[in-house]
């Protein structure tokens, strides 16, 4: 898995490309809380790039919502694909996790970050 982060001011859109499985998870999780105690508000998670992923993305993307909103952060998913949307839309998590269809219009400036994984 590879992380490539886009940021302007108050805002960081977190680029996903590879697997999200596994210890992959527990990876994103850790960049999420990394971020908690930053300045960024709004956190938004591009997975567009998301080739495969398994059921345990529900509860990943729920705990990173969760600590970044006790710091009161917004958290956004964005480019979700058609599968990953339905599982989410099966655990009923579209509206509590803010899943969009595209990235916000402004263009961001991008830092590349490296995270290993499967």
């Amino acid at each position: 898995m590879e992380i490539r982060r886009e940021e302007k001011g108050k805002s960081i859109v977190l680029h996903i490309e590879g697997n999200l499985i596994g210890v992959a998870i527990v990876q994103l999780c850790k960049v999420i809380e990394g971020i908690q105690n930053s300045d960024y508000e709004h956190v938004l998670l591009d997975l567009g790039g998301v080739r495969h992923f398994d059921s345990r993305v529900a509860g990943g993307l729920i705990y990173s919502a969760t600590i970044l909103r006790k710091r009161k952060k917004k958290f956004s998913l964005i480019a979700a694909s058609e599968s990953l949307t339905e599982l989410l839309a099966g655990c009923s998590l579209l509206e509590p996790l803010d899943v969009s269809a595209s990235a916000p219009p402004n263009a961001l400036r991008e830092t590349p970050t490296k995270v290993t994984g499967h």
